[in-house]
């Protein structure tokens, strides 16, 4: 997954998202963590932050499905592949 690609996908469903970091530099130095922060254009009570895109990503789709998919989601990261 990259930046610009679920940025574009979360525009697409109707939430902004930013990315933050701790220092100026285009890339992160070693031990700095990206922010990735979403909301919902139409509702900013709808928001939060994740430290990954994976996890943004997540959660944002989360919110679309009304949370459908989180047993599953749950189940799948329990197994040992």
């Amino acid at each position: 997954m990259t930046w610009t690609l679920i940025r574009s996908w979360a525009k697409d469903q109707g939430y902004k998202l930013t990315k933050s970091k701790p220092s100026s530099d285009d890339e992160l130095q070693e031990n700095e963590i990206a922010v990735y922060s979403y909301e919902k254009v139409d509702d900013h009570s709808i928001k939060g932050s994740e430290t990954s895109l994976s996890k943004v990503a997540k959660a944002i789709y989360n919110h679309i499905t009304n949370n459908k998919f989180v047993e599953y989601q749950q189940n799948y990261q329990g197994l040992d592949i």
